[in-house]
């Protein structure tokens, strides 16, 4: 969901970066479709932040096309240091993107402190799916997050295998959470081999009422028939 936004954002026209937070497995290439893709070696970089400034850390994004780049960093460091370079360097980032849209997925090996993110990023994007685990995981990042300050969060859920595969329905949740679906991406049996394909799947929904469309939407606070407004700065974070 993270790639979709972002490639969405800069088909649009958008500076986008995608920071890819797997530093030990990634996918995002295969996702985006890139035949190369070479994460930075982060080994001298404790050293080089030191004088790097907002020019130098564009030398650090991985192009995907003329408004999309990566931020992805790997190497024999502490999970804990590669996290600390990134987050240098997203920061110096900021004035150069109008997305920041950063990928914590339920993948990554390491505990993500919820705190620290909800500060740094104005809108939190919960991907979630109808199942009893993970509908409660969302609810306690709800809690988590509505303690912590202004972050805004959007509930994001994927509905990812046919219908009666689910034990919960979206109402049951939304009465569980006591907060709204903001956007459904619903089932799509194709879906898994048009990204192996390197297909968006904001290429293949309606332009207006797809999935990606809203959510982009809905980042902006728009409602799908109102005029797109310039592009505001902002860093999103997911987790599945």
């Amino acid at each position: 969901m993270a790639s979709e936004l972002a490639s969405y954002l800069a088909n649009k026209g958008a500076e986008t970066v995608l920071i890819d937070r797997q530093y030990r497995a990634s996918n995002i290439d295969i996702i985006l479709g890139l035949k190369k893709y070479q994460k930075h070696d982060a080994s001298n970089l404790e050293y080089q932040l030191h004088d790097m400034d907002e020019n130098s850390a564009n030398d650090y994004l991985i192009k995907v096309n003329n408004n999309l780049k990566v931020l992805a960093l790997e190497g024999n460091q502490s999970i804990e240091k590669l996290v600390l370079y990134t987050n240098n360097i997203a920061d110096l980032l900021i004035r150069h993107a109008n997305f920041i849209v950063d990928d914590y997925s339920s993948s990554i090996d390491y505990e993500f402190q919820l705190d620290a993110i909800a500060d740094k990023n104005d809108i939190l994007v919960l991907v979630i799916e109808p199942t009893i685990s993970s509908v409660r995981t969302a609810q306690t990042y709800l809690q988590q997050v509505s303690a912590l300050g202004d972050c805004r969060v959007l509930l994001f859920l994927n509905i990812h295998r046919p219908a009666g595969a689910f034990s919960l329905t979206q109402p049951e949740i939304e009465t569980y959470l006591e907060n709204a679906i903001d956007v459904v991406l619903p089932y799509n049996k194709t879906l898994a081999t048009q990204l192996l394909e390197g297909k968006r799947i904001y290429q293949q929904e309606d332009p207006t009422t797809g999935a990606i469309c809203q959510l982009a939407l809905k980042i902006k606070g728009k409602n799908h028939h109102l005029a797109v407004s310039p592009f505001h700065k902002f860093k999103a974070m997911f987790k599945r």
